[in-house]
Formats: C-alpha cells, structure tokens, sequence
C-alpha cells in the first residue's frame, strides 16, 4: 500500500480545505497539500477523526481494496479515488486523494437561490448516469455501491462536471457498511427488509436499491426545498398526491413511489426531463403547506 509521510511539524503547516458554505463533515478534516506555484497538482489530505480500533480497520481495508483496483474502478470516471494512506509522525491518520482544483460542493448550488431549478435538474441527471456507469462497471470483483449518496458527497469541477468525493466511504462488500446519512435515519426503511437488507447491527447494506432510494431522496429535497428523508407514510403520500395534482408527470411519481414498494427500484434519470419541462415551483415544501395546511418540515 503507497503511503504519503508527513513530520508532524509538516502537516501543521497544511492549509485547512473549506468545503463552502453549511458544509460539514462528520467523519474527517480536509487538509491541502501542495502550492499552486510549484506547477504540480495538488493533493487532498483527509485527516480521519476516529484514527484507530475497528472503524480505522474497516477504512484501511476499503482504501487498500480501492487503490489495488483503481484501473478497474476508473471505467467510473466521476469518481475522486484515494491515492495514498495519510502518515503523520509514523501513524496512520488518514488517505490522500486528488485535489479538484476550483470546485463547488453540489449542496451549495442545490441550497443557492439564484440558480433556477432548471440547473440543478441538469446536475442531477448527472447523478443517474454515475449510478448506469457504476451498474455497467466490469470485472471488479466485489458489489460496489456510493453507499453515503447525498448532495454533499458531490462536487462540480470547473468543466461543470459532477465529481463523486468521499469514495473510501463507499460499500464494497468485502466489507461492512459505513454510515449514510439518508439510509441510517429514515424510519421506513426498516419496514422493507427484502428490499433494504440490514446487517446484525440493524445497519442498512448499501446495494442498487439504496443507491438509488438515495438519489430520489436528493430529487425530492431540489424539489421541496427541505429535507424529505424523515416523513412519516402518511407525510409521503399526501405528499406525491400533491405532486400529481400540480401536474408532476405521473410515470416519474410512479418511479418515486417505488422505493417503498417492495419492487426492484428504477433509476429515474429518463424522467428528469419532465422537471426541466415544466418547472414545478409549486412544489416547493412553503407553498405546499399554503395551499394544503400541511407542513413537510415537522
């Protein structure tokens, strides 16, 4: 396993990377490495703040899995892989991993105002043809999925490419799941254990379904304008109810109802379009609740 070593008088001179705005990380610090004067690319280092016993184990064994087969993995060209294990004063603290220079997290564009809805559908079909390329990737000899999918997780390069970041947290299944922020905290999952298969610890294991359960939740809180991960069924429902009565086009409803069917989830990426075409504004969580009482956010 290739390793970047660092004294510890080194890497307290690294310069902190900022994510942007209302972006934080949970799991680890980033750190920048390198000048723009030197002419060389420049590296990310991602200090992890729990850096021993079993979830250092499981990181090593994800990072180690990813390096060794980084020819295979590339085919998925969106996907910002690490390089290198991060040792700082003899230990391990981290990975390295390319530096996407001039990049905006996705989360920012998805919160900004000022960019219409029209936009940011575009970024989000982009999500759709990641999971095709990760479905059609070949000879990589474990299930990989993103696992951690939401709109953080994602990054826009200069070109206005979609770029996947925080892959040494993604589901290999040679190993156990990592946290995911719209699997470990929706309460409906639970409710579909054919679909959403969980390990001994009641853990959702990432697969197609979740993957794609995750990018319709990213459509729906575009759309809403708030977080629709926690809704109660009932919430759900009234919600796509209300959807369909504004004119939302019913075959992508239907694909969107899907995650809490006991089917095989759609990637709804054909649909998107439909959004583009008709920008449903009335979707949005304030105006739902003006015109129906109900509120989306409680």
């Amino acid at each position: 396993m290739y390793t970047t070593s660092l004294t510890r008088n080194q890497f307290e001179k690294l310069k902190k990377y900022d994510p942007g705005k209302g972006i934080i990380n949970v799991e680890s610090e980033l750190f920048i490495m390198g000048s723009k004067r030197s002419g060389k690319e420049r590296k990310l280092l991602k200090k992890f703040f729990i850096d021993e016993g079993e979830y250092l184990g499981m990181k090593l064994l994800n990072i180690n899995t990813l390096v060794y087969y980084k020819h295979i993995l590339e085919q998925v060209k969106e996907l910002v892989l690490p390089e290198t294990l991060a040792v700082v004063g003899g230990e391990i603290i981290g990975d390295t991993m390319p530096l996407i220079e001039n990049a905006t997290n996705l989360k920012v564009i998805l919160d900004n105002k000022q960019i219409t809805l029209k936009e940011k559908i575009e970024y989000l079909k982009q999500i759709g043809s990641i999971l095709i390329e990760i479905d059609e990737m070949k000879d990589f000899p474990y299930e990989f999925r993103l696992g951690d999918l939401h709109e953080a997780n994602f990054i826009v390069d200069k070109e206005n490419r979609l770029r996947v970041v925080d892959i040494d947290s993604s589901y290999i299944s040679n190993n156990e799941p990592f946290h995911s922020k719209y699997l470990f905290l929706n309460p409906l999952l639970p409710d579909f254990p054919h679909k959403y298969k969980v390990n001994d610890n009641d853990d959702v294991i990432p697969s197609r379904n979740s993957d794609i359960y995750c990018y319709i939740m990213i459509i729906l809180n575009t759309i809403a304008g708030c977080n629709m991960f926690k809704l109660s069924t009932n919430q759900f429902y009234s919600y796509m109810n209300y959807l369909e009565s504004i004119g939302v086009n019913k075959d992508l409803l239907f694909v969107i109802e899907k995650i809490y069917h006991n089917g095989e989830n759609e990637n709804p990426l054909p649909y998107l379009d439909y959004l583009i075409e008709n920008e449903p504004y009335q979707a949005h969580h304030k105006v739902y609740k003006a015109k129906t009482g109900l509120d989306l956010t409680k």
